[in-house]
């Protein structure tokens, strides 16, 4: 869990890591210490962002990037990254 897309970099290191093992989920927008949902305000440059992170790792792997309404909280979303890990 990430609070904010401001931590990518350290987000897209877990999500390697998730490569090399069973798999994972990946949030941005979750308070990691109090799992409080808190959400961003995700525009164009932040879904560019992302998939610019999401297409460095090796090997090229296809990540489902979900946005998820927080339904408090208008014009915020929870992304969410789902990763298989290794195949068996």
């Amino acid at each position: 869990m990430k609070k904010t897309t401001g931590e990518l970099k350290d987000g897209m290191r877990s999500a390697c890591a998730f490569l090399n093992t069973a798999g994972g989920w990946l949030f941005f927008g979750i308070a990691p210490t109090t799992q409080k949902i808190l959400g961003q305000e995700v525009t164009d440059n932040t879904r560019k962002e992302i998939a610019r992170e999401v297409a460095k790792l090796e090997p090229l792997i296809d990540l489902p990037v979900e946005y998820i309404d927080v339904p408090d909280r208008p014009k915020c979303q929870v992304i969410a990254i789902h990763n298989y890990g290794k195949p068996c």
